[in-house]
């Protein structure tokens, strides 16, 4: 008897797929190899000109060419409905349980496939919650659709007890599943360049590496910074990434009397070299679903300061009072970064305490994680 083939849709917002050398579209390429078809519908815009694109012999990727956002969730409906004609769609797998999430719902729905919703953010987090008005209303999306999926994968055990807690009925449908991060190789990895000599102005360095938007909460590292500068005036803040909020960082550095001592490095990619040669990694976030920054940083045997979000608590088992701070506490934050500047003792016993962690996610290399996944999508089919 011959086997039901695997095809899968998947539907997401990544419009990087349509980029040839993003590392996003080989992932997915990857992805690819544990099925028999991969269909990728990506919400776009109809002014970007995008069209549809086959990035691997059986991976094709599918721009929705909306007119606006407001059209995204029905015309992935009716890509995913035309798809599902041509070819025997067995799962739907979506990339958040919101705008993604109610599309797939629609798609699984009419063409009597499975449904995977994957949940990358602490959307039980009262401060995503808060976040924006758009984000309430991401919230009862959610309500609405989490309870049709058949298997929810999350990237952290965060995400999983919050969710369990709040839906008790999906506890047993929710396999846990961590971005990848090939940790072996970034700690064989040398570093291109060191960031202390990139700045010899300073005499100690800390790096926060992020996008510069509002649920990074950069403004909080910029104020527990300040109070480091206040004793340190020669310390140093590399911000890594780029964003939105970029100018108005910058004019509150200047008002917090710290313009000189941080620098708005930009978007780059080779962020290994910064952790690898930083000494402190401080992250601010209001929420995280994984934080892959920071499993980086420790990876890279930095130092952590970091609000209590994502897998900070995994990482600095279960909280190092000084290292791991409730969300919005600069005092906090300060205090974790002066103890590390003033003890290199302190500094190699965090560095050590990270080491279990990290070798929980070391014995995962890429065939086992490519075996992971496709194992979270046959738990659907079952």
């Amino acid at each position: 008897m011959q086997e039901t083939p695997l095809n899968v849709i998947t539907v997401g917002s990544d419009r990087a797929l349509f980029v040839p050398e993003s590392s996003v579209r080989a992932r997915l390429a990857e992805y690819g190899t544990l099925v028999d078809e991969l269909h990728i519908i990506v919400f776009t815009k109809r002014s970007l000109g995008l069209v549809q694109t086959q990035i691997a012999p059986n991976v094709w990727v599918y721009p929705t060419n909306s007119w606006n956002r407001w059209f995204y969730v029905r015309d992935a409906v009716r890509l995913g409905k035309r798809i599902s004609k041509e070819r025997s769609i067995a799962l739907v797998s979506v990339q958040d349980p919101f705008e993604g999430g109610l599309a797939g719902m629609r798609v699984a729905r009419s063409t009597k496939a499975r449904l995977q919703i994957q949940i990358h953010t602490d959307l039980m987090s009262p401060a995503f919650q808060r976040g924006s008005h758009l984000n309430k209303v991401r919230m009862r999306i959610a309500r609405k659709v989490l309870p049709q999926a058949q298997g929810i994968r999350v990237v952290s055990n965060r995400i999983k007890e919050s969710l369990s807690e709040a839906f008790p009925v999906l506890a047993d449908r929710i396999t846990v599943l961590p971005i990848f991060v090939d940790i072996a190789k970034m700690r064989v990895t040398p570093a291109a360049f060191s960031v202390r000599e990139k700045y010899p102005q300073f005499d100690w360095v800390a790096i926060t590496v992020a996008r510069l938007e509002p649920e990074k909460n950069l403004s909080l590292g910029l104020h527990a910074f300040a109070r480091v500068v206040e004793k340190y005036p020669k310390s140093g803040l590399v911000l890594v990434g780029e964003g939105g909020e970029r100018a108005r960082l910058e004019a509150e550095a200047r008002r917090l009397g710290i313009g000189q001592n941080v620098v708005f490095e930009g978007a780059r990619t080779d962020v290994l070299s910064y952790y690898k040669t930083a000494d402190l990694f401080l992250l601010t976030s209001n929420f995280e679903g994984y934080g892959m920054a920071l499993v980086e940083a420790a990876a890279a045997d930095c130092p952590i300061v970091t609000t209590d979000v994502g897998v900070a608590q995994d990482i600095l088992h279960n909280g190092e009072a000084r290292f791991m701070c409730p969300v919005g506490d600069a005092m906090c934050l300060a205090t974790g970064m002066l103890a590390l500047r003033e003890n290199t003792e302190l500094r190699k016993v965090a560095v050590l305490k990270t080491q279990s962690f990290l070798e929980q996610f070391a014995l995962i290399d890429k065939t086992e994680y490519l075996k992971r996944y496709r194992m979270a999508w046959e738990r659907c089919l079952v």
